[in-house]
């Protein structure tokens, strides 16, 4: 029993290999004698994630194989789901379309028409040895005292409950089991995703029931993705550290944000940002600059906030102007420049979500208030690369 990339079993690989691209994710490994790699891309025309995984069986004897998948199902935004995941799942109830094999979850209550549905399916061209199996309950697929890294349903090849509707612990599975011959190669596609109902649920079930199709949903995400990174002309480095910086954005670690003390001193709240223009409601990255010298760290913050915002990644800039008597009109004039024409902004008209201000209109009290509500605090010294920060941490 392994996954197919290092977790969530942790079984340790003969082989291991990880290659990160722009527009795919890519895990190699060698389990006795299986080598299995997964794909994991985007489709530029769909709101889908499409896993790629390939088997080949190095051995000289036919091997049956189970694949099954797994993911515990939200249908919300990521605060109320941290704010309360217990409750939260209360109100998330499955079906599955029999015929067409797509697993489907939506959020029941409230406007239940603008409610999106999640949407989980397996492709492929291979001859499956048995019917496609489903779950919906965590503690079926787990079993008592367990995790998912020894799942019940998975180590001891329990077969799944073809179970749907309400559950109190919801989870989307499905399974596919299949035999690979001797020195043979087998595809399987696992596709997750969103639709607004059943009727477009099966219609894109429908248009990708031809592989080729999925290939080239691949291959047009990878064209798309160098049209997008030559757009905003975003360099190979650049590009690396806007994605590290996605973690921090949402998952807040001490190494990104504001000293200790400011946090310490801080006694505001986020009402208190209502005065600047803030909400508070998306996360925030902060950029201090105190001269038109820091120029570099400027350009660099603001493409990432462009990409992050082009990329539907909802998260506010502020640039706290920090520059002394004599100086501040030539750093506004700067920034205003470099502010004024970014791509990121279309015919949509969203609501501002960059803002400028100034220390000398603060009182200390307010620039604490910034420093602790960031989850990205930039500055000279640190850059976008944080590698003071990283070195610590290593």
């Amino acid at each position: 029993t392994w996954s197919a990339s290092y977790n969530p079993t942790k079984a340790k690989p003969d082989e291991y290999q990880a290659i990160f691209s722009p527009h795919q994710a890519e895990f190699k490994r060698c389990d006795g004698d299986i080598s299995t790699n997964t794909v994991v891309s985007l489709s530029p025309s769909h709101k889908l994630e499409i896993r790629k995984v390939i088997l080949r069986n190095n051995s000289k004897e036919r091997k049956q194989i189970e694949l099954t998948s797994y993911m515990e199902v939200v249908v919300d935004t990521f605060s109320a789901a941290v704010s309360h995941p217990a409750f939260n799942k209360l109100f998330v109830e499955s079906t599955f379309i029999k015929g067409h094999d797509i697993f489907l979850s939506k959020r029941r209550g409230g406007n239940c028409s603008d409610s999106p549905y999640m949407m989980h399916m397996i492709k492929s061209e291979e001859k499956l040895s048995r019917n496609i199996e489903y779950e919906n309950d965590r503690l079926k697929f787990t079993g008592r005292n367990n995790t998912i890294q020894n799942p019940d349903a998975v180590v001891e090849s329990l077969p799944l409950s073809n179970s749907a509707g309400f559950s109190s612990d919801p989870i989307m599975s499905l399974r596919a089991c299949l035999d690979l011959e001797a020195e043979k190669t087998a595809i399987v596609y696992f596709i997750t995703g969103v639709c607004r109902g059943e009727e477009e649920a099966v219609r894109i079930g429908d248009e990708l029931s031809d592989v080729s199709r999925i290939e080239d949903l691949n291959v047009n995400f990878k064209m798309q993705t160098e049209l997008e990174l030559k757009y905003v002309d975003i360099k190979s480095a650049q590009f690396n550290a806007f994605q590290d910086l996605i973690s921090p954005i949402f998952y807040p670690s001490r190494y990104y944000r504001g000293p200790r003390e400011s946090i310490r001193r801080n006694w505001e709240n986020q009402r208190d940002l209502w005065k600047f223009g803030v909400s508070g409601d998306n996360p925030i990255m902060l950029l201090r600059v105190s001269t038109i010298e820091d120029i570099g760290i400027i350009k660099d913050v603001v493409k990432a906030y462009e990409y992050f915002r082009i990329n539907k990644i909802n998260v506010d800039l502020i640039i706290l102007s920090e520059a002394k008597y004599g100086y501040m009109q030539e750093l506004d004039d700067l920034l205003n420049q470099l502010t004024t024409s970014l791509k990121a902004f279309d015919e949509n008209k969203e609501k501002q979500s960059l803002f400028i201000l100034h220390t000398y209109q603060m009182i200390p009290a307010d620039i604490d208030l910034l420093l602790t509500v960031a989850r990205v605090v930039f500055t000279e010294k640190t850059g976008i690369y944080f590698r003071t920060v990283k070195e610590t941490v290593l």
